[in-house]
């Protein structure tokens, strides 16, 4: 079982080299690139992780074999032929092998490990293959209430895949920037110094901004989700604004930062969505 574990994350080592040198390399592919670079990686700390439990059943291990191969092949023939207009066609394939692969990745960790006692790396992949599934729901969602807000967002995500260097801090600004915006359209600072009788608006805290939304939301258990998670908005805006921070930023720190903020934003529009409709009502 051991010379499984070996190969597969071998072969996930040399994928990741390999997009990440094709990626230097290429101008319009960089976000689907860094996608892929990124993606082999949380795959192969979670590889290393299960070969550490060693619980595989063997026929998991040799399909994940397979797929990493196969995803290893893929990156290969792309590296060597990147300025072949024919490695375009290659990316849907080595997609979807990369998105088969995160999933017997997963498959994996549940057969090996306790419900309760999943290693980070588990959670890290799963929270990488839901901001890819949600993020063009967020970015038309966002769409619908501002053009730039929409765009500020898919340009966070754009940077994270293709600055070469510190490729964190703009991303976290840009992220803070979507959020601020957000609680900012549907609390304006101007109704919640009034409706607290605050001398200014620099009185008003997200706290009181996001208590008002969730007054607005009449459905009890988007409500109550919207409240459960104000603690999270704080803390979230807290992490984002690490990107004032002088010298280098921990890169995994910051990317768990941004999926946070990812899964916020989807929650404050899933919950927003008649405060939404109210302010379109009341403003025609």
């Amino acid at each position: 079982m051991i010379n499984y574990f070996k190969k597969i994350i071998n072969n996930l080592k040399k994928a990741k080299k390999n997009f990440r040198n094709a990626k230097k390399t290429v101008g319009n592919w960089h976000e689907e690139l860094g996608r892929l670079e990124e993606n082999a990686g949380l795959q192969e700390n979670l590889w290393k992780d299960l070969e550490a439990q060693n619980k595989l059943p063997s026929v998991v291990a040799n399909s994940a074999q397979v797929f990493s191969q196969n995803l290893y092949d893929q990156s290969e023939f792309i590296f060597n032929e990147i300025q072949n207009i024919k490695a375009k066609d290659l990316f849907s394939t080595t997609v979807f092998i990369t998105d088969t692969g995160s999933s017997t990745a997963v498959s994996g960790a549940v057969f090996s490990f306790p419900s309760k006692n999943l290693p980070k790396s588990y959670y890290n992949l799963v929270d990488n293959l839901k901001q890819k599934n949600r993020q063009g729901e967020i970015s038309k969602k966002l769409k619908t209430i501002d053009n730039s807000l929409s765009e500020e967002y898919d340009n966070a995500w754009t940077a994270l895949y293709t600055l070469p260097k510190d490729k964190t801090r703009t991303p976290m600004f840009l992220m803070r920037e979507v959020i601020t915006q957000l609680i900012n359209r549907f609390a304006p600072k101007e109704i919640i110094q009034g409706l607290y009788r605050l001398k200014n608006k620099k009185d008003v805290y997200r706290s009181h901004q996001i208590k008002y939304i969730s007054s607005k939301i009449q459905d009890a258990n988007k409500r109550k989700a919207f409240l459960d998670a104000e603690k999270s908005f704080n803390d979230i805006y807290d992490l984002l604004s690490k990107a004032h921070k002088q010298g280098k930023l921990n890169i995994k720190e910051t990317e768990g930062f941004l999926y946070q903020a990812d899964a916020l934003i989807d929650l404050f529009l899933n919950s927003s969505d008649e405060l939404k409709n109210e302010n379109q009502r009341n403003s025609m």
